[in-house]
């Protein structure tokens, strides 16, 4: 008797295995970012938001769609009027597979941090791009802005400070494009490790 059981519960196995998978409907799975002390995580069909106050903490309590200062949506990072003060990196991203990040400036934001201003320093960001209307005044205690592979600041104003290190520092090409106006202050100012600087 249990050896026909045992043969039952088998062979109901088996036909189970035969049975189409039934899956869910694909949606873009959500990407982190962490800016100040706050991890966000959002995707453009659920961005997260965050606003930050005088001192430049930043937080997500009563942050939207109608009253933000920083929005993610997974690949693009908006700063609006953002004040950003991190006791360590200002911005971090650390994709998982291969993507690129935008940072969209809309008016005047600020980021200074005991680390990196912005720490975009990762193999699997390929492309990152600053642009945007606004501005951005950007220092850090080592590198102001530091990226693994291409970097591209468009059409936007930028000021960044490395205080021990290279005000913008990358692995591969730096372009700055489409009148875009930079101000960098460092061991190097601009500094490509690998690549070409184009202006």
């Amino acid at each position: 008797m249990r050896k026909r059981i045992w043969s039952l519960c088998i062979a109901l196995v088996l036909c189970l295995g035969l049975l189409p998978y039934m899956t869910a409907p694909a949606s873009a799975a959500a990407s982190e970012i962490s800016v100040g002390s706050v991890t966000l995580s959002g995707s453009a069909e659920a961005p997260a938001y965050a606003t930050t106050d005088e001192e430049g903490a930043v937080t997500i309590d009563g942050a939207g769609e109608d009253s933000y200062n920083v929005k993610w949506d997974g690949s693009t990072l908006t700063l609006k009027d953002a004040n950003i003060v991190a006791s360590y990196d200002g911005v971090a991203y650390t994709a998982s597979t291969s993507s690129s990040l935008t940072i969209t400036l809309d008016g005047e934001n600020t980021i200074s941090a005991e680390g990196l201003g912005l720490n975009l320093f990762n193999r699997e960001v390929t492309q990152s791009v600053i642009n945007g209307s606004g501005s951005l005044t950007v220092s850090g205690s080592s590198f102001g802005i530091r990226t693994k592979n291409d970097l591209t600041i468009s059409g936007t104003e930028v000021t960044v400070t490395g205080e021990t290190s290279n005000g913008i520092s990358a692995n591969g090409n730096i372009e700055i494009s489409n009148g875009a106006t930079i101000h960098a202050q460092g061991s190097s100012g601009i500094y490509s490790l690998s690549g070409t600087v184009n202006m």
